[in-house]
């Protein structure tokens, strides 16, 4: 059985651009930008995802969706995130992508990156809310929980994210309940620091006006022999 959630909310931060908003673009972006003389370094982008969880949870309690609490016969649910791939440029052979469950509260916003001038209204790489209320990150780049990272590593295949993901979503029903405020994502930390280069990975947000919106697929074995 496979049980679909959509996103309900989702939005790129720039490094480059610490105050810009993209709550309502149609693009998610993974970019690490490095300067010709290596100087001052790189940067990167990041983007956060959400997804209601409460029905799911509901079906967890109640049995509907196996959490492997049942009985030794009963196998858990796996959670896979699906984001589709809408272009790619300069990508190499091989790279990893991880998730990190985040751990403060954050507003999309109503900016796009096309915007002049920019929507700073929303979450940024430096504020959760924008400017004006003026919340910041406790880390900049997006403030996550430690010990439930998940990741996904490319080799020579397509470029939209099948990860799975149970390690947070099962996590967000226990250890990390009413605490967790979706999903971070990025390069990992040795490729977003070192000094080569990994191309632009794009992909459609939940604003996007074709059927591949970001979902949240909750798969389990429910036959019976």
């Amino acid at each position: 059985m496979i049980y679909t959630t959509f996103a309900n909310k989702d939005a790129t931060i720039y490094e480059n651009n610490k105050t810009l908003n993209t709550g309502v673009d149609e693009i998610l972006e993974l970019t690490k930008v490095i300067s010709s003389s290596l100087q001052p370094g790189t940067t990167n982008t990041r983007f956060l995802i959400d997804f209601d969880l409460s029905e799911v949870s509901k079906s967890v309690a109640t049995g509907l969706i196996p959490s492997g609490s049942e009985g030794n016969s009963n196998i858990p649910a796996k959670y896979i995130l699906k984001i589709y791939n809408s272009s790619i440029d300069q990508v190499p052979y091989s790279y990893e992508i991880k998730a990190n469950p985040i751990s403060e509260s954050w507003a999309s916003g109503i900016g796009k990156t096309t915007y002049t001038p920019i929507s700073e209204e929303g979450c940024s790489w430096t504020y959760r809310d924008g400017k004006t209320p003026g919340t910041l990150w406790n880390t900049q780049g997006g403030a996550t929980y430690s010990g439930f990272e998940c990741s996904q590593s490319f080799v020579n295949e397509s470029t939209d994210i099948y990860m799975d993901i149970t390690n947070i979503v099962s996590n967000s029903f226990d250890d990390l309940a009413d605490t967790t405020h979706g999903i971070l994502l990025q390069r990992s930390n040795t490729q977003e620091q070192d000094d080569k280069r990994y191309g632009s990975l794009k992909f459609f947000s939940t604003e996007t006006h074709t059927i591949y919106q970001p979902r949240l697929y909750s798969m389990w074995d429910d036959s019976i022999y």
